[in-house]
């Protein structure tokens, strides 16, 4: 499955520059700024600024140095506003170098600013809505990239019910795509948590929302999302669909990325449904667009699923080629973010670095100061803490005595409502016994009623049967008219109280089997009944009056009905109901 991408907004996207080795004239100026007496919120922006100067061209160690001075001095100062604008440059810096952990921490800081703000100003104040709903998607990209569904999950949706309640207030346009943004990244959290059905339930919402803000782009990323929901779930004729809609659109927009990823993706359809030339087209088409737009990861998914087609095609030359060329990309991709990786640690190094020798420093000062007090403090302390453990290990020589006592007491009443508890639990299980072995013996009596009573009808109507014969055409008459009443008058109460007892021996057969087989009909209930009671096929005759043979082509079709294999038992497969 293709991953999806969640989406955030704000964020550095600053253009690339040629990179400096320590020196520009901004950050000369800036720096003759702090040599002079500016005021301390002159110096916090500053630090502020010169870390922004250095991080656009791309010397984290001297960037960082002066963002983390210029969280210091902000948090020292106090100053609420300055310090929420440090905050989210750092968290700007550490989502971009992937150091997801340490921008997590940052977001936490900046909540709990924002919080205490929003305490102190107007609750009702927009730009705090608009703040809370763009904090909770960061948080929420945080958790997803360090692999933690559960809490993303739980921030975008509240960074969706944010965006909600900003757009009742503002229906405008960026209101709008602020929800379709929550959404896109709720679903695309249970995609990654293998919740198809929430997940389509959610790009179903956002294709909604996108009727209004008609754009192009947000259609294709959705509807190749789609595609991958119902490719997950098998329902493939749906998921071909969706990824013709996204590729359409991504034609139409020219986006070359964008059309390599979906034609992977029909590659991969063509593929299961063994179309294995359309999948070859498909995927040397994704091949072309890769390498226009250089996206490795697509053009080596795109071998990947070549390699496969051509080893079902039994083309193991072509197949073989296409391993070598994929393996050239994973070990160029796997390089890559092997170098990546280093960096991201290389920076989070010179944060951790810079961070301990801030705090060192700190420390070093603090000592000296203190020095004198601290050893007074420490003497006195020591002989404070020698009082206090000699009258806590007297109070809890005490309190152990007494803990003793009571769980001795304890162990004992425990004991004794254990042996309680055993010997109610063994009088209501005989007393449950005993009443099931009582509603069995009158369902096995209300059985036998009703085979004698039907036997017993039955040797009536053969003997009215017998005299036929023998007896005039009036009386034969009158004898035909009391076997239709007979036949037609069968008591059903009977049945109804046979059925009542049934029930209460065996009380969820007929709720599995109506939830198994909804499509039985009363008689076929019936007849499963009498099976689930092992009746045979002559008391099952005796009790409907149906003959015997009537009463196999019933079981025949019911076999049929309920899906029973040739080998399994019908009686059993009933039973275990």
């Amino acid at each position: 499955m293709i991953p999806l991408v969640t989406v955030a907004f704000g964020g550095l996207s600053k253009k690339p520059v040629n990179p400096i080795k320590g020196s520009s004239p901004t950050s000369d100026s800036l720096r003759r700024i702090l040599r002079s007496n500016s005021t301390d919120s002159t110096i916090i922006l500053t630090h502020y600024r010169l870390g922004q100067e250095f991080l656009s061209h791309h010397n984290h160690d001297s960037a960082l140095f002066y963002l983390n001075r210029a969280v210091e001095l902000s948090e020292k100062q106090n100053d609420k506003i300055l310090t929420m604008k440090v905050y989210s440059a750092m968290i700007d810096f550490f989502f971009n170098s992937k150091n997801f952990s340490l921008a997590l921490e940052y977001n936490f800081r900046l909540l709990k600013h924002i919080d205490e703000a929003y305490l102190e100003k107007n609750p009702d104040s927009l730009i705090f809505k608009n703040l809370y709903s763009q904090l909770y998607s960061q948080i929420g990209l945080c958790y997803f990239n360090i692999e933690n569904p559960d809490m993303a999950l739980a921030y975008f949706n509240k960074g969706l019910t944010a965006a909600e309640e900003r757009y009742k207030e503002d229906p405008s346009m960026l209101n709008l795509e602020r929800k379709f943004v929550n959404l896109l990244n709720v679903g695309g959290v249970y995609t990654q948590k293998k919740q198809f059905y929430q997940a389509r339930k959610c790009f179903e919402k956002a294709i909604e929302l996108n009727h209004t803000l008609d754009n192009l782009s947000f259609y294709a990323a959705v509807y190749n999302n789609l595609g991958i929901i119902y490719k997950e779930e098998k329902n493939y004729k749906k998921s071909f669909e969706y990824y013709n809609r996204s590729l359409e659109i991504r034609e139409q927009l020219k986006d070359s990325a964008g059309m390599a990823q979906v034609l992977n993706n029909l590659g991969e359809y063509y593929y299961i449904d063994k179309d294995f030339r359309n999948a070859i087209t498909s995927l040397n088409k994704s091949i072309n667009y890769s390498r226009q737009t250089g996206t490795l990861r697509s053009e080596m998914l795109a071998y990947q699923f070549l390699t496969e087609t051509y080893e079902k095609m039994g083309d193991y030359r072509k197949a073989l080629e296409s391993h070598k060329t994929f393996k050239l990309l994973y070990d160029s991709i796997t390089g890559s973010d092997q170098t990546a990786n280093a960096a991201r640690l290389e920076v989070q190094y010179q944060y951790e670095k810079q961070k301990k020798e801030s705090e060192l420093q700190q420390e070093i000062e603090l000592a000296r100061k203190e020095r004198q007090n601290l050893i007074i403090l420490i003497i006195a302390a020591v002989l404070l803490m020698l009082f206090v453990i000699a009258l806590l290990l007297m109070r809890n020589q005490k309190i152990q005595i007494r803990q003793n006592e009571l769980s001795r007491k304890s162990l004992e009443l425990e004991s004794k409502n254990l042996a309680l508890e055993k010997q109610n639990l063994l009088l209501e299980n005989e007393k449950l016994e005993l009443e099931l072995d009582m509603k069995k013996k009158e369902l096995t009596t209300q059985v036998m009623y009703l085979m004698q009573k039907n036997e017993f009808m039955a040797s009536i109507l053969k003997e009215i049967q017998d005299l036929r014969s023998s007896v005039d055409q009036k009386s034969l008459a009158r004898l035909q008219s009391i076997v239709r009443d007979m036949k037609s008058n069968i008591d059903t109460k009977v049945w109804d109280e046979f059925e009542v007892r049934f029930q209460q021996v065996h009380q969820d057969f007929y709720d599995k089997l109506n939830e198994l087989h909804p499509d039985l009909t009363p008689n076929e209930v019936k007849l499963c009944a009498f099976l689930r009671l092992n009746m045979t096929t002559k008391d099952i005759s005796a009790i409907t009056y149906q003959s015997a043979k009537s009463i196999q082509v019933a079981r025949a079709r019911l076999r049929k009905k309920i899906e029973i294999e040739r080998d399994e038992n019908l009686v059993s497969y009933l039973r275990q109901l």
